[in-house]
């Protein structure tokens, strides 16, 4: 792949993730809430496992931060479906394809980032 596909390539990954956002997301939850429901629970629901149960751990290890669920975007994208079928947000469920195509833009747009031949200018901008 060429310098100019790999730029290319790089700039279609926000525009991708913005598409996913504003174009599907944004429209279903204004569809969930002139329905009168919440795209997000904003209080605790005691009549399911939520966000909001009280865990037994209550901070991260760093095995914590990898999960295989997102190592494979095919995976991720079957995942998703049954996750938000489980939960009864069908409409949801039948995004979860462009969930996983998403996942496979910023995958590839990662490794390409951990292949570059020079560190990246703007490292020096963070210290």
């Amino acid at each position: 792949m060429s310098l100019i596909d790999d730029d290319a390539a790089a700039a279609a990954v926000p525009g991708a993730m913005g598409a996913l956002f504003g174009q599907l997301l944004m429209p279903l939850a204004e569809d969930m809430r002139a329905g009168g429901a919440l795209p997000f629970p904003l209080a605790p629901d005691a009549s399911c496992p939520s966000y909001y149960v009280r865990r037994r751990c209550s901070s991260m290890a760093p095995a914590d931060f990898g999960s295989a669920s997102c190592a494979d975007p095919d995976e991720l994208a079957l995942r998703l479906a049954a996750h938000w079928e489980s939960l009864g947000r069908d409409q949801l469920a039948l995004l979860a394809g462009r969930f996983g195509m998403a996942a496979r833009m910023a995958q590839g747009q990662q490794a390409r980032v951990a292949l570059a031949p020079e560190i990246s200018p703007y490292v020096y901008a963070m210290f």
